[in-house]
């Protein structure tokens, strides 16, 4: 079944903006909920947003040739599992096919609008709904669709960023950002350099080699390559447990940084650059050493060949680009308007193309969400995240409760999307959803405005902090306080099950004895997004499936 292109309706009870992984999700939660005439909207001609291959150079897309960076065990929905033929590590045709048969599986199609551009989303005159503005693709008459409730989930890799480079405006060569980036037989016999060392960038190294001639690859702040697979063959990821990553988060939520600090040393950094490059040791002259600890979730590529491409020399990696030599009419050998110098004093001559692979800032939302933009901070909030002394310039800080319910409008305006969480995508866009639908849908309260309004603040106090030390993304939200608040608001029943510390922590251990095999697959196997639906509440029915899924990707059926 194809996406509704046309019928868009007047009036809904609630409209989500996006069809991606976050926006079916939404979409699929509010359903569950109650929301009977909820739809989405998406500007693309397909839903599944990134993860349906574009040749449009304006959109983001992946490329048909990516491969997941996280195991289908850990990387999906938390009650719809990927088919048990498809591989661990999916490719994009297999995570575009997830997302399709997910919007089929829970009859979608028929809410999603595609092909369907918003323009902007406002509070009607008398305060009771949204007033949701948008026209068709390629035509210009303006529509207005009013919605009870209103969830943003259109991405956040909307907006390439691109660094300043000096004397880039004289590069004779051509200069793109990796959204572009659609056909490596572009670069066929051209020296390219490749700004940015991140999954991007990797996986364009990867595709260039064997097409271009050279391939450069410049890093700012170092960091770390990680292979899918250990030396066992099992997917790295399966070893990262619910008891491990629960105690990190209770010790970073007493002691903040803690973590930076164990794991930012010389004697960790060289065993963690081992154990994830398959037992081998970084040379120096790559100058990797990171900058940026691994914990902060940044600074790390996964990607099985770029440590071999380096090694081999297919691949020629560099630090941060210095300067692009200005062209000199009078000839010298280094002004042609193609040679870049690096801040170690390298010079590399002959450099047909540069491609940043330098990420992507959330647009403005001043015109989007006049009146309710959620970047607008306190005043010294907003002072203290410019002055931070690392951080990529231009990206705002939201002032969102948890990066998800807007201050203004709590009850009837969320996004979903916007938080870093050190897990998967697709498993937190889902119960993101799950705490909205049950707020919008008035079963769980949040606290007051002005405590909200403390806590937010509080909340972004912590990400400033944390940006003063090293960079970081934006979203970066306390995460011990983010779990245990959408454990609560989606009724999923985490902390009565599975807290075995403080209040409450009797009814863990008197479960665990009942359900002793059960629980240790919890705590210690794979940490599966299927226990976020494994427990009944009183607000919400378990997933009957989802034992049986956590069994299955335990490899214990």
């Amino acid at each position: 079944m194809e996406p509704s292109q046309s019928r868009i309706p007047c009036s809904v009870n609630a409209v989500v903006i996006g069809a991606g992984g976050a926006g079916l999700a939404a979409l699929k939660n509010l359903v569950e909920s109650g929301f009977i005439s909820a739809i989405a909207l998406d500007e693309r001609p397909v839903p599944a947003g990134l993860w349906a291959f574009t040749e449009d150079p304006t959109k983001t897309s992946v490329l048909c040739t990516t491969v997941g960076n996280l195991s289908k065990q850990v990387s999906c929905y938390t009650d719809w599992p990927f088919a048990e033929e498809v591989p661990d590590y999916p490719s994009a045709e297999d995570i575009n096919e997830y997302l399709n048969s997910y919007a089929d599986h829970f009859e979608l199609k028929e809410r999603i609008k595609c092909g369907v551009v918003v323009n902007r989303v406002e509070r009607n005159e008398d305060g009771t709904r949204w007033s949701v503005y948008w026209h068709f693709a390629g035509k210009g008459e303006e529509k207005l669709l009013e919605a009870e409730k209103v969830v943003i989930a259109n991405g956040k890799w909307n907006v390439p960023f691109i660094p300043k480079l000096e004397g880039i405006e004289d590069f004779q060569g051509s200069v793109r950002h990796s959204q572009s980036f659609k056909n490596p037989a572009d670069y066929k016999g051209k020296r390219v350099l490749v700004v940015g060392f991140s999954n991007t960038g990797g996986d364009l190294t990867t595709e260039l080699v064997g097409v271009a001639s050279k391939v450069y690859l410049s890093h700012k702040y170092g960091g770390f390559m990680v292979r899918r697979r250990n030396k066992k063959g099992r997917p790295l990821d399966h070893i990262r447990t619910r008891r491990g990553a629960t105690f990190v988060n209770y010790v970073e939520s007493l002691i903040p940084n803690a973590l930076d600090a164990l794991v930012n040393n010389p004697l960790a950094i060289y065993f963690i650059q081992r154990s994830t490059s398959g037992g081998m040791s970084y040379p120096s002259s790559w100058g990797l050493y990171p900058k940026i600890p691994i914990s902060r979730g940044q600074g790390v590529v996964v990607n099985d060949y770029l440590f071999d491409n380096l090694r081999n020399g297919k691949v020629t990696i560099l630090p941060a680009v210095a300067r692009i030599h200005k062209q000199d009419n009078n000839g010298s050998p280094l002004s042609k308007g193609d040679t870049v110098e690096f801040v170690d004093g390298t010079i590399i001559e002959g450099i047909d193309a540069i491609i940043y692979a330098t990420g992507y800032i959330n647009s403005s939302y001043s015109s989007f969400l006049p009146n309710n933009d959620p970047t607008i901070q306190d005043s010294d909030i907003a002072e203290a995240w410019r002055q931070a002394s690392s951080g990529r310039e231009g990206v705002p800080l939201f002032r969102l409760f948890h990066n998800i319910f807007s201050l203004s409008h709590p009850t009837s305006l969320a996004f979903v999307g916007q938080v870093s969480a050190g897990a998967s995508a697709f498993s937190m866009f889902d119960v993101q959803s799950m705490a909205i639908a049950q707020v919008f849908s008035g079963k769980y309260h949040l606290p007051p405005h002005d405590e909200l309004c403390r806590l937010t603040r509080q909340q972004n106090l912590y990400t400033v902090m944390k940006r003063r030390t090293a960079p970081i993304l934006p979203g970066l939200v306390p995460l011990k306080g983010l779990l245990e608040f959408l454990d609560e608001a989606a009724g999923c029943g985490l902390r009565e099950h599975l807290s075995y510390v403080g209040r409450g922590s009797w009814r863990s251990w008197s479960w665990s004895l009942r359900n002793w095999r059960l629980s240790r697959a919890l705590m210690s196997g794979v940490d599966t997004p299927f226990v976020w639906r494994l427990f009944d509440s009183g607000r919400r029915k378990k997933w009957e499936g989802a034992e049986s899924a956590i069994w299955e990707a335990n490899g214990l059926r």
